[in-house]
């Protein structure tokens, strides 16, 4: 998938699968991504690497109502996820810059298997 995005600072869902929100926010100045669950009432886990600006880090998060990139003007997702509800995992690598003035977003979602 590629998107152009403008710098609206609202946040958007580019898909949901298994039981995860796939979202991003571009703002004035940067971009970041997010995973929520699709149902209110569950969690979501994420275990891989996320950067932002060019500063690799891992990130392993279990149980939270949102997982969050840092802000930045690029900024890359790399993890599995999966809502605490669904016994499925799925694979998101994303990738976004701000061009200052609009945002670029592509990536790969890939379904998984169960745990």
């Amino acid at each position: 998938m590629t998107r152009s995005a403008s710098d609206d600072d609202l946040l958007h869902t580019l898909t949901t699968i298994d039981g995860v929100d796939v979202d991003y926010v571009c703002e004035v100045a940067a971009v970041y991504f997010q995973l929520e669950p699709a149902s209110a009432t569950d969690t979501v886990s994420a275990s891989g690497n996320d950067a932002v600006n060019g500063t690799l880090a891992s990130l392993l998060t279990t149980g939270a109502p949102t997982i969050a990139t840092t802000s930045g003007v690029t900024v890359n997702l790399d993890v599995v996820t999966s809502a605490e509800s669904v016994d499925t995992f799925a694979r998101v690598d994303l990738g976004g810059y701000n061009t200052g003035g609009a945002c670029k977003i592509w990536g790969l979602v890939i379904p998984g298997g169960g745990s």
